[in-house]
C-alpha cells in the first residue's frame, strides 16, 4: 500500500513517535514541496501544543527534515501537469492557499497513492477518489 504523506501528516510525524515509526517503517511518498511548506511552518507561526506554540529555528527544521526526509519517496508535478489542475481549479472549488493542498492530491494521484495522510479534513473535497486518513 502506497501512502502519500501531506505536509501535516509530516508534522504529526514530528510531534507524535507512533506516527514517526509508521513514516519509518512504511514510508511513503510526498512532493518536495512540502519540504518548504514543513520549514516555513515550523520556522514561522509553528504548531500549538497546549497554552503555547512549538517552533523550530532554521536549523532544527532543516535536520529534522534530512533525517524524515529519508523515509519517502518523490513524486513531483512539472509544468504542464500543474497548468492542467489549475485550469480544473474551480471546478473543485480551489482558491487562494488551498491551491497547495490541491496540488498535493494531484501529486497523490501521479504517485497511484492508495490512502492520503493528513490532518486535513478538506482533502476528501479535492475529487482524488483516493482515501484520506489522519496518521
Amino acid at each position: 500500500m502506497t501512502c502519500y504523506w501531506d505536509t501535516s501528516a509530516l508534522i504529526n510525524a514530528m510531534v507524535n513517535p507512533g506516527v514517526m515509526a509508521r513514516l519509518q517503517t512504511d514510508g511513503g511518498v510526498t512532493r518536495p514541496h512540502a519540504l518548504a511548506e514543513f520549514f516555513g511552518q515550523m520556522t514561522g507561526p509553528g504548531i500549538p501544543t497546549g497554552k503555547t506554540r512549538q517552533r523550530l529555528t532554521g536549523n532544527m527544521a532543516a535536520a529534522w527534515l534530512s533525517e524524515a526526509g529519508k523515509f519517502p519517496d518523490w513524486v513531483e508535478l512539472d509544468g504542464p501537469e500543474v497548468l492542467a489542475a489549475l485550469a480544473h481549479a474551480q471546478a473543485q472549488n480551489v482558491q487562494g492557499g488551498r491551491v497547495h493542498d490541491f496540488l498535493h492530491a494531484k501529486a497523490a494521484v501521479k504517485a497511484k497513492a492508495d490512502k492520503i495522510l493528513t490532518r486535513d479534513a478538506g482533502f476528501a473535497s479535492l475529487g482524488t477518489g483516493i482515501p484520506c486518513e489522519n496518521p
